[in-house]
C-alpha cells in the first residue's frame, strides 16, 4: 500500500499546480491540517474504489498531472505511463468513442459549466480487452493555505 502524503508533499503538490497554471482561483482559505486529512481520506477511498482519478492540465492534449494508482489494478496501465507521457487518457478510449468524448471535452472547456459525464464508453486496457466507463470532467479551483 503506498504511504500516506505528508503535509510538505501535499504542499508542494499545490505549489506545483499553482506555479504550472493548474490552479488559478486561490481565493479560499483552508486549515492545512483539516485539508491533509481530508485528502489522504479522499485519496484512501479513489484507491480502493473501482474509479480512477485523473488531473490534467487545461492544455493541448491535456497531460496528466496525476493519476491515482488503482489504474493498475483496473486498467493494466502504470500511473508512470500517464504522468512521464508515454500514453494519454485519450489513448485508452476506443477509437470510435473518441471522436464524441473530444467534441464534448472542448465544448466544456468554453463553457461556464463545472462538470459533465459521457454516456458509458469503452476503454482499452493495456492487456487489450475493453471495458466499458463512465468520465466525469469537473473543473477543479485552487485553494489558499492559511
Amino acid at each position: 500500500m503506498k504511504a500516506k502524503p505528508t503535509y510538505d508533499e501535499l504542499v508542494k503538490k499545490i505549489e506545483y499546480y499553482e506555479n504550472n497554471g493548474l490552479i488559478t482561483d486561490t481565493n479560499t482559505e483552508i486549515d492545512i491540517d483539516n485539508h491533509t486529512k481530508y485528502l489522504e481520506r479522499v485519496n484512501n477511498i479513489i484507491e480502493g474504489s473501482t474509479s480512477v482519478m485523473f488531473l490534467a492540465k487545461n492544455e493541448l492534449n491535456f497531460p496528466i498531472e496525476y493519476v491515482s494508482n488503482n489504474v493498475e489494478q483496473l486498467f493494466g496501465y502504470t500511473a508512470n505511463q500517464f504522468l512521464k507521457g508515454k500514453i494519454s487518457f485519450f489513448d485508452i478510449i476506443y477509437p470510435k468513442d473518441l471522436e464524441n468524448v473530444l467534441h464534448k471535452l472542448n465544448n466544456f472547456k468554453v463553457s461556464k459549466s463545472i462538470k459533465f459525464s459521457t454516456k458509458p464508453l469503452r476503454s482499452i486496457c493495456e492487456n487489450g480487452d475493453i471495458k466499458w466507463v463512465k468520465v466525469n470532467f469537473q473543473k477543479v479551483k485552487a485553494l489558499k493555505i492559511s
